[in-house]
């Protein structure tokens, strides 16, 4: 059986806002059942959960602290800060991390794997053995799986940067985001006002072993990223048609791209519309894009009336297997 886990805002009837971690185990029949459920929040509420991941000792959460407010038995650093919780496979908490600088900090995603668990997010101070880049920096940080600290990397550009979403293999960790200008030994593609995507590989040990900045003359940003034993698979949103990348039906919102573990691109596909390009996963048959329309239909597809979710599919060579677009006719998002 597999683990499912998802992460949730939860309001509580006095107004505090709390998030939920929610497991379900998947049968093979594709069954959901609650397994457990947790909520936790901070000293006046207002936290958000915004990633997770599992591996076989638990569950890892990570998130925001707003301003002023501390996790039970953590201190606020300053600022919003940025947080790991770890669940083992029960639902009994077994550690928490609050961590940030006097300014504000998110983390984004986590993966576990590869001898430990990587956070990544962003950082508006300096986190300490680190150099600030710009007012807004990419940072990745490992842990073990007890919680100790391993090693922190802040990297970024002359202007804004964000890092959204990590995965891990064994030869090292992925890193996903915005930049807003141009990463080291990297050149912008558009405006550096506007924003690229790009993908840094870390080897285990915290050393940079390549990067690859990418976009097209709009808005670009790298949202998720998975991998596997075939290839690195990342998605996002594109203002534009990216170098050599292949269009369905003429729209260019979302993008897939596949790059071998040294950084070689293998192909991009592009296709809409819609807004965000939320989520990936890969298996041994393919790669699944999840996110949400504003309206409008995917071909061959149709529209609910709101904004709804989508999933598609392609084989590990970039064609398109089918796509599923869901919604209620109000607003649903895939993440």
């Amino acid at each position: 059986m597999e683990i499912a886990v998802v992460s949730q805002k939860l309001t509580h009837l006095v107004r505090l806002v709390r998030f939920a971690i929610v497991v379900a185990v998947v049968a093979p029949a594709l069954a959901q059942t609650l397994a457990w459920e947790r909520a936790v929040g901070s000293t006046h509420g207002g936290d958000y959960g915004y990633g997770a991941a599992v591996d076989a000792t638990g569950v890892y959460v990570v998130g925001m602290v707003p301003f002023g407010n501390a996790l039970p038995g953590q201190t606020n650093i300053g600022g919003d800060d940025a947080f790991i919780l770890k669940y083992d496979l029960n639902g009994n908490a077994l550690w928490t991390r609050q961590f940030g600088t006097t300014v504000n900090e998110i983390a984004y995603a986590v993966a576990a794997g590869g001898g430990g668990v990587y956070v990544v997010g962003y950082t508006g101070g300096t986190f300490p053995g680190q150099a600030q880049s710009f007012s807004a920096d990419a940072f990745v940080r490992k842990y073990d799986t007890d919680g100790n600290e391993l090693w922190t990397r802040q990297f970024g550009s002359t202007a804004t940067d964000y890092a959204y979403g990590v995965a891990t293999d064994a030869s090292g960790v992925y890193v996903v985001g915005e930049t807003d200008g141009a990463l080291p030994g990297q050149t912008a593609a558009g405006s550096v006002t506007v924003g690229d995507a790009y993908i840094r590989k870390y080897d285990h040990n915290g050393t940079e072993l390549w990067t690859s900045q990418f976009g097209t003359s709009g808005y670009d940003r790298a949202n998720a990223v998975a991998v596997n034993a075939t290839g690195v698979y990342v998605i996002g949103d594109a203002g534009g048609v990216l170098p050599n990348a292949q269009t369905d039906s003429g729209y260019s919102n979302f993008f897939v791209r596949k790059y071998d573990v040294n950084g070689n691109a293998q192909w991009t596909r592009q296709f809409g519309p819609g807004i965000h390009a939320r989520g990936v996963a890969a298996d041994n048959t393919g790669v699944y894009v999840v996110g949400n329309l504003g309206g409008g239909a995917l071909p061959g597809q149709t529209s609910s009336g709101g904004y709804d979710g989508f999933v598609k599919k392609y084989d590990l060579a970039g064609n398109v297997q089918w796509t599923h677009q869901y919604g209620t006719g109000v607003s649903d998002i895939a993440y």
